[in-house]
């Protein structure tokens, strides 16, 4: 192969690094698109879900375990 072949080929490879490199740095990996997402709940006092709700939170994660509970508010 020809120093000229063996130039261009090294400078191919290196801008197809640096291009990869600037894609998975824009890309958020799992964990972060997890913590950073926010859930607006609204808490009914009632089945029909209507009406103004009794409580209006953020949160991070829609993980309930409630059982035989609600979630507070007076629910």
């Amino acid at each position: 192969m020809s120093r000229g072949k063996v130039w261009k080929a090294g400078r191919l490879a290196t801008t197809a690094l640096l291009l990869f490199a600037c894609l998975a740095a824009r890309i958020p990996s799992a964990s972060t698109a997890q913590t950073s997402l926010v859930w607006r709940a609204e808490y009914f006092d009632n089945q029909s879900l209507t009406g103004t709700p009794v409580a209006v939170v953020d949160e991070g994660e829609i993980n309930h375990r409630w059982l035989n509970h609600g979630p507070g508010y007076g629910i």
